[in-house]
């Protein structure tokens, strides 16, 4: 994708954005807009240049290819890390998530999460209760070059699913 957008925009300086995106683990599309916005090729990095260039159907969009689920799960487990289904809610994945704590291949659900609604809240703690699950939740944080920065701290969880949650970390050492 970068190398489409250099053709377009020269300026676009390939430097700035692996800077931009130090600290991540890879580079997202919120790196390479802030990097055309430096150039002054925009003032809004999810505007219409986003749409023009790398949304769904921009001149120089690539699509991202996920691994499935189970894979996922199972790369985390050889790891040794702790697996929780982040936001099912947003994801449609209630039932992918029952599935998986049914089959005992997850520790924990995201049951607090700023797009889940209270009907997924409730569905995600029972399953939590019932199969013996974490309880995790958090503002997902992904850089103040998003879309919708919700910084640390948007979103809380209580005290006692901190506590449950660093005690099963704990035993993961």
């Amino acid at each position: 994708m970068t190398e489409k957008l250099k053709k377009i925009y020269p300026a676009l300086d390939i430097e700035d954005v692996l800077e931009l995106s130090a600290g991540s683990s890879s580079i997202f599309e919120s790196h390479i807009m802030a990097a055309l916005a430096n150039t002054g090729a925009t003032n809004h990095p999810y505007g219409p240049l986003f749409d023009e260039l790398i949304g769904k159907h921009g001149t120089c969009h690539t699509p991202i290819v996920y691994p499935e689920t189970p894979e996922v799960i199972d790369l985390m487990h050889e790891a040794g890390g702790f697996v929780a289904i982040a936001h099912p809610g947003q994801f449609d994945s209630v039932e992918l998530t029952l599935q998986l704590a049914r089959e005992h291949r997850i520790e924990g659900i995201e049951c607090f999460h700023y797009r889940n609604s209270p009907a997924v809240v409730r569905q995600c703690l029972d399953t939590a209760k019932q199969y013996g699950l974490t309880v995790t939740g958090g503002s997902d944080f992904h850089g103040m070059n998003t879309k919708t920065p919700h910084p640390l701290g948007y979103r809380r969880i209580s005290g006692e699913y901190c506590q449950a949650f660093l005690k099963a970390l704990s035993g993961r050492a």
